[in-house]
């Protein structure tokens, strides 16, 4: 119920915010008493009313707006949010699962720009690696492996090296 009261309190004027909560409250917390439902609100109530007047607190020196505001990180915390929970959520994610879709979007961006995979990757260098080799063995010189594989002259030296 708190928390619900903190988000009205940032969605609505503080003229409307004690009928929301009493709406929020008969659908989430049915059993309350009204006397529970405001000793749990309380705070978030007097702070949209203080912001409703253009009061300001200082936070570190800085003048800021007085309504609680949480972090997704202290969110997840709070509610206690699991990672299969985090998945299907929109927001409020918790920083493992947001560094989990960072790193999903990302990928998904390089293979747009036409990376690709990192096993693919090392399985085309390999497949170079072994043909640079063979064609060294064969007899062929530096200069004629680049020119026939397109390979550029320092990786195939660098692939010789580690033979």
């Amino acid at each position: 119920m708190f928390l619900g009261a903190v988000f009205l309190a940032h969605a609505r004027l503080a003229r409307d915010l004690e009928a929301e909560i009493r709406a929020l409250a008969a659908e989430f917390a049915p059993t309350w008493s009204a006397a529970e439902v405001a000793s749990c609100v309380s705070s978030a109530v007097s702070r949209a009313k203080a912001a409703a007047r253009g009061e300001k607190v200082d936070v570190q020196g800085q003048m800021c707006d007085p309504r609680y505001l949480y972090s997704n990180k202290k969110l997840a915390e709070m509610l206690e949010i699991t990672s299969d929970e985090a998945r299907r959520l929109k927001t409020i994610l918790p920083e493992e699962e947001s560094k989990r879709r960072d790193a999903a979007r990302k990928e998904r961006v390089r293979r747009k720009d036409g990376a690709i995979p990192r096993e693919d990757y090392e399985g085309e260098a390999e497949r170079k690696r072994r043909k640079v080799r063979a064609l060294a063995e064969q007899g062929m010189s530096q200069l004629e492996i680049v020119r026939q594989t397109g390979i550029p002259r320092g990786t195939v030296q660098g692939y010789l090296k580690k033979v």
